[in-house]
């Protein structure tokens, strides 16, 4: 994956950039059997960094978290998750032209920027399916 290197210290501006450099290089994390999405306007839920469908018709949301205690946020992937899940008919009609399967779980994907141990832990525990990926900025400047 080309890495991107960052010398802003303005977090949003390098969460945009890691999403929009995991968009590019999607192919890395994911087969070929997943799409993206345009990403839906669901005012209450900010868990969707990027949405997937793969051809079996089963939705992926990608989360990026920032480095740090990742109990809150993942807190908060948890409750949006439980709102994203509830609405997922209303995905269907949102995405009319593609096959999405609203009986299928939504997977989703964490990419976390620190060690995954600990998050590995918790995530045993939920009754939805979550992939985490590590990823990494190095905060220099240019391109790699």
């Amino acid at each position: 994956m080309k890495r991107k290197l960052f010398t802003v210290e303005n977090r949003s501006y390098v969460r945009g950039e890691i999403i929009n450099d995991l968009n590019d290089n999607l192919h890395e994390f994911c087969d070929v059997t997943w799409s993206v999405l345009p990403k839906p306007l669901i005012s209450d839920v900010d868990i969707i960094d990027i949405l997937l469908l793969n051809t079996n018709g089963q939705l992926s949301v990608i989360k990026v978290l920032e480095r740090g205690d990742y109990a809150a946020p993942l807190g908060k992937v948890i409750l949006d998750y439980a709102t994203l899940n509830a609405q997922r008919e209303r995905l269907r009609k949102l995405y009319s032209h593609e096959h999405i399967d609203t009986l299928k779980h939504i997977i989703v994907k964490l990419f976390i920027p620190g060690d995954t141990e600990q998050i590995q832990r918790v995530v045993s525990y939920l009754s939805f399916p979550v992939d985490i990926y590590r990823y990494r900025a190095i905060m220099t400047g240019g391109e790699a």
